[in-house]
């Protein structure tokens, strides 16, 4: 019997949606911009340093997110409480946004299993150190100085 109903069903939908049925156009609306959309910001690559592994993206990081800005220290470019957007890609990329200024980092090093840092010289000018929890998923993005000699604060969701 469901069978039955469910044959009908779809039948009477494909009657409805047949080719020469003007009644109505539909419109799907348009999807808000990826964050990887960093069309107006540059895209860092420093080269590895001497000693340097390569940094790998752990896979339960890659994806979108909404972050909050706790400050530890002052002097960095983000201000307590800031909220920024960042988008940790397979490719080993971190397309950073905050305020409507962004920037796509390549080429992180290594610093543990759960943590690599993306060197950005060109927009922040800061070390974003992105580390995976211990359950997988991002942990937080902690800011460094450029030269990594300071911690300035991190970024959690």
């Amino acid at each position: 019997m469901k069978k039955c109903i469910y044959v009908m069903v779809l039948t009477m939908l494909l009657w409805n949606c047949s080719s020469d049925d003007d009644a109505q156009t539909l419109t799907q609306a348009p999807l808000p911009a990826p964050v990887s959309s960093c069309t107006n910001g540059p895209v860092c690559n420093v080269a590895l340093a001497n000693g340097e592994t390569a940094g790998t993206v752990a896979a339960s990081i890659v994806g979108n997110y909404t972050l909050n800005y706790d400050e530890i220290q002052t002097g960095g470019p983000f201000p307590a409480a800031a909220v920024a957007t960042a988008e940790v890609t397979s490719d080993n990329k971190l397309i950073f946004t905050y305020n409507g200024d962004c920037v796509t980092v390549e080429n992180p090093f290594q610093t543990s299993a759960a943590e690599v840092v993306f060197r950005d010289n060109c927009q922040f000018d800061v070390r974003f150190a992105v580390s995976e929890s211990s359950n997988g998923g991002l942990n937080e993005i902690n800011i460094f100085s450029f030269d990594g000699s300071q911690f300035f604060g991190q970024f959690r969701e």
